[in-house]
């Protein structure tokens, strides 16, 4: 009897409420057999439009999607039959990161499992939420424990205003749809924006801060495979765009999800993470069901997508 208790004292020591661990790997390198939930993190496209006008009563897009050619002077900017000036703004849809395809393994200890129920985001390998759940095989009981953690920028659109310094007339079609990833190259050399249908046009881009690692805890996309307790996702930055033909410059500021940035959001022992549709997510102790953008959001950015990747 003495031995028998020693024996189930052992096995039970320690026993306070498990933590889901995971390994992080590219698609490509996660041992085979292993329930791997393969994701994308999440990047974003930038669209300059027209800020429609609201009635007040149905809800409408950030901005407008339909084809328009503006001139735009010290004014402001006037549709071509010269008549309301118009207002520009630029939004950010999330789009999945293509430069790479993580996998999350779920890791086994003795006789802890950790279990992953993936839910993403329409037609994309983007999570939008994750139930977990640590299991502790040594009592079959465990306790649920969770904590909040709240996103960065949750918003399905981000909408930055324009800043209009100009000479002359300048005409630009709208919308403009660029990918952050292309825009990142105008951080050192201005763009041409020909290939978008307006010859002329280039563009200048600049973060507007510095995510400093160290002292607010985001990490290199690099360093992915040193987080074992937590789910990754990309952070918000301030981005700033202006578009510049001549002397005309228009200047654009919103916030952007960066993939090369990441933040670590911590599991619960059991429950759901629930990712922001542009990036940071919260953290809920019991499963839930799958949260959806709203349908005038999810029509947007569909749309978006579908024109920007019809521009390519």
């Amino acid at each position: 009897m003495r031995r028998a208790a020693l024996a189930a004292a052992a096995l039970l020591a320690g026993c306070a409420t498990p933590v889901p661990t995971v390994t992080y790997h590219t698609l490509a390198d996660a041992p085979p057999g292993d329930a791997a939930v393969p994701y994308q993190l999440t990047d974003s496209r930038l669209v300059i439009g027209v800020v429609p006008d609201g009635n007040g009563k149905d809800p409408t897009p950030p901005v407008s999607l339909d084809p328009v050619t503006v001139a735009c002077d010290d004014n402001g900017c006037l549709a071509e039959d010269g008549h309301a000036p118009l207002r520009l703004a630029m939004a950010v849809v999330p789009i999945p990161f293509a430069g790479t395809v993580l996998a999350i393994v779920p890791s086994r200890r003795g006789l802890i499992t950790i279990s992953l129920a993936p839910t993403y985001f329409p037609n994309s390998l983007r999570l939008q939420a994750l139930v977990v759940e640590a299991k502790d095989h040594r009592i079959e009981v465990i306790d649920a424990v969770g904590t909040i953690a709240r996103g960065l920028a949750g918003a399905a659109a981000g909408k930055g205003m324009a800043a209009l310094r100009v000479a002359l007339p300048v005409p630009l079609h709208l919308p403009v749809i660029v990918d952050l990833a292309r825009a990142r190259t105008a951080l050192t050399d201005d763009v041409a924006l020909s290939p978008l249908g307006n010859p002329g046009w280039t563009m200048a881009a600049s973060f507007l801060d510095d995510p400093q690692p160290a002292a607010l805890g985001f990490r290199s996309r690099a360093t992915a495979g040193a987080v074992h307790h937590a789910v990754l996702t990309s952070i918000c930055r301030p981005f700033r765009l202006s578009l510049i033909a001549g002397a005309a410059e228009l200047r654009f500021e919103a916030a952007v999800a960066d993939p090369d940035w990441l933040v670590a959001i911590p599991f619960p022992a059991k429950g759901a993470v629930i990712l922001h549709p542009l990036c940071g997510a919260d953290v809920q102790a019991q499963p839930v069901a799958a949260i959806g953008l709203d349908a005038i959001a999810a029509a947007f950015v569909g749309n978006v997508n579908a024109i920007g990747a019809a521009a390519k």
